[in-house]
């Protein structure tokens, strides 16, 4: 078994997109294409507290984002766990990656890097469906890849001090 997602079972209440999103905590959009990623702080956390019973370790953080077009290679900053809860995947593929030389095309200064896809080899991938929920290796090399135009929305717990294993680890009983 590979050690970078794994399906879990968690669904959540009804509730309204408007009643989560917050403020805008960051906006990562390309300037040309506008693919990226714009992040939100939870508006009300109430909504959300069966999700918020399920972050069995210390200190998650918790977000609501959506990601619009293709993201190239890239380790998320921020930590090396999350737990993705998808509202709505555009049927889109995340595909992890090992870099065939090392060759971040560009580092944010909060930590991102961006690697150029001709520069890596696949080595795993999933399709998210609506309503599912997935542990993942966000310190690990990953793309998002849409099939078609449109949004990405995503509530993430993301673990900043706690690795994939452990993460996967404490919720093994949800395992699919």
């Amino acid at each position: 078994m590979h050690s970078l997602f794994q399906q879990i079972k968690l669904s959540l209440p009804n509730f309204s997109i408007d009643q989560l999103k917050g403020e805008v905590t960051a906006e990562h959009l390309h300037p040309i294409t506008n693919h990226g990623v714009i992040m939100y702080k939870i508006a009300d956390l109430h909504a959300l507290e069966l999700l918020i019973q399920l972050a069995p370790l210390a200190n998650p953080v918790i977000a609501y984002s959506e990601i619009y077009g293709n993201l190239e290679p890239h380790r998320d900053f921020g930590g090396t766990c999350a737990i993705n809860y998808y509202i709505e995947t555009n049927f889109a593929d995340t595909i992890f990656y090992s870099p065939v030389q090392d060759t971040s095309i560009l580092t944010f200064n909060h930590g991102a890097e961006i690697h150029h896809r001709n520069n890596c080899t696949e080595i795993a991938r999933f399709t998210a469906h609506n309503n599912s929920s997935w542990i993942l290796n966000i310190g690990e090399l990953h793309s998002v890849t849409m099939p078609a135009t449109g949004c990405r929305r995503i509530i993430s717990i993301g673990y900043p001090q706690h690795d994939f294993q452990t993460v996967r680890d404490k919720l093994k009983a949800l395992w699919c």
